[in-house]
């Protein structure tokens, strides 16, 4: 017996899977009390499913936050259809609901809704199993919400288009190391990161990333556009050429460095509500900081804006972009 073929090894994964499970579950029976941390999303596949996080206190007195299994929603994501298919995992994992002592999911309606959602069918089996929105979750929204400012809309639009354009082709990435190397050789990183859209730490490293390694970016961008060796296509020149005048205005400057000095104060909080050891005391002390940070900041806005605007002038001078204003115009009293 060899176990080559994927089928012998589709059954070999899936017994460690078991396994491993198996023992997960053990622990958790032990400590007989638990929480449950869900969230459903889109596979690759365009099947929803629902991922299960169990959380719970050890027999050593370690909070464990385990992951158990991807649940399909084969009977939709309608809060009555996610509350069958957990209460049936649930069950599965000779788990007792009434056991359960909390429940953690974002604001949708279907997980968090007061009559029908997920939450409310399980409260009306277990009151004990309170509902908390998660902290970070909420944080992420609210900032969110904040990015409707056009420039920073267009900002993270342009940090996005930018990435995908190197990290979906090694030739084009070979060629921003290069450039990284010569310019700032002490550099750590060496590739732009996705601001992603959902993941708010990724957002905020992304962009930190991209303003790191902005100058090799942006003469890497001129050496492409320019495409002077012709070591590359008439469409990636053109691509480049495009993407350089999107980063290079002044206003893009400005705005990346007030966005990441804004998003870098959230970047602390935002770690420690995912750290599985803060309970919600932890949470409401942490938002309640976070608050008082920015409501000092707005008491010294000026200054604070002038610290990111020497900034902004410090690179666009290493990048040979005049610092440039929005017109203002003028209207009269009879044009109004």
């Amino acid at each position: 017996m060899h176990l080559i073929s994927k089928t012998s090894q589709n059954q070999l994964v899936r017994c460690c899977g078991e396994v491993i499970t198996d023992t997960i579950i053990a622990e958790i029976k032990n400590s007989k009390y638990f929480s449950i941390i869900a969230d459903e999303a889109s596979d690759s596949s365009n099947k929803e499913q629902l991922s299960l996080v169990i959380r719970f206190v050890d027999s050593k007195f370690n909070i464990r936050e385990e992951f158990i299994s991807f649940l399909h929603c084969t009977n939709g994501v309608t809060g009555e259809g996610l509350f069958d298919i957990l209460l049936k995992s649930i069950s599965d994992f000779s788990l007792d609901i009434m056991n359960c002592r909390g429940q953690s999911y974002d604001g949708a309606g279907a997980m968090a809704g007061h009559t029908k959602g997920l939450y409310s069918r399980i409260l009306n089996l277990n009151e004990k199993a309170s509902i908390v929105h998660c902290y970070n979750h909420r944080l992420n929204l609210t900032i969110c919400a904040s990015c409707n400012v056009q420039y920073v809309k267009n900002l993270l639009t342009h940090v996005k288009e930018v990435s995908y354009f190197f990290n979906l082709s090694p030739t084009r990435q070979q060629k921003l190391e290069e450039h990284i190397e010569s310019t700032v050789p002490s550099a750590v990183k060496k590739k732009l990161k996705d601001v992603c859209r959902t993941r708010w730490v990724e957002k905020v490293n992304g962009l930190d990333t991209f303003q790191e390694l902005f100058i090799p970016l942006v003469s890497c961008l001129e050496e492409m556009s320019l495409n002077v060796s012709k070591s590359f296509n008439h469409s990636t020149s053109s691509s480049a050429s495009s993407l350089l005048k999107l980063i290079t205005g002044f206003d893009f400057i400005v705005a990346m460095c007030i966005t990441r000095n804004v998003f870098d104060l959230t970047l602390p909080i935002t770690r420690m509500l995912q750290s599985k050891s803060n309970d919600i005391y932890d949470g409401l002390n942490l938002i309640q900081a976070l608050k008082d940070v920015v409501s000092s900041l707005r008491n010294v806005v000026d200054q604070h804006h002038q610290m990111c605007y020497e900034q902004a002038l410090k690179i666009a001078q290493n990048i040979n972009v005049a610092e440039t204003k929005p017109r203002t115009s003028f209207i009269s009293k009879k044009q109004r």
